[in-house]
């Protein structure tokens, strides 16, 4: 790779959010100034970037002159906050938008990308009040303006509950496994 497109990723950088909070992200570019970026923020459950993805990975993205910023969800990994799925994101990726549009190495121009919960959460970046765009509240958690229950709450018990169940599951049998490692009186 000429020296022009050596690559340089930054962990863990802090992005403020309005109200004072600290979300912290990746960032994978070239080393050159100018790039238009294209931002995954709010990633949940896998950090930094499913390693199946099959489209725009980090490196690929970077390698073609973007600017990619993956940042970890309020109140997930790194970030500061409470996690509430769905609750800071509208605030929270108008913010990261605006933050990633700001920066030196940024041409201003941001582009978003993501599925299930991370495009979700580009969905309320878009609709952000900030943003003001007229046709961009159809589609996603939001339908028509409004909180669409059946889509957060099919989405939820699928990608959250099921997880966290998953997960306090596995967390058992380890424990099982380990209280039967000690033997009888520990």
């Amino acid at each position: 790779m000429p020296a022009s497109q050596a690559l340089k990723l930054e962990t863990n950088v802090a992005v403020p959010m309005r109200d004072g909070t600290i979300l912290y992200a990746d960032i994978y570019r070239q080393r050159a100034q100018g790039h238009t970026c294209l931002a995954a923020t709010d990633t949940l459950p896998i950090r930094p970037c499913p390693s199946r993805c099959t489209c725009w990975t980090p490196l690929k993205a970077a390698k073609r002159g973007y600017a990619v910023v993956i940042q970890d969800t309020r109140g997930r990994y790194t970030s500061e906050g409470e996690f509430y799925a769905f609750r800071d994101d509208i605030h929270d990726g108008y913010d990261t938008v605006e933050w990633a549009a700001s920066q030196p190495w940024s041409l201003g121009k941001v582009g978003m990308y993501g599925n299930s919960y991370v495009g979700a959460t580009q969905w309320l970046a878009a609709i952000a009040p900030e943003s003001r765009p007229p046709t961009t509240t159809k589609g996603g958690p939001y339908q028509g303006g409004a909180f669409a229950l059946g889509f957060n709450v099919s989405w939820t018990l699928a990608n959250l509950t099921l997880a966290n169940f998953q997960s306090l599951a596995a967390r058992k049998s380890r424990s099982r496994q380990s209280a039967g490692a000690a033997g009888p009186g520990g």
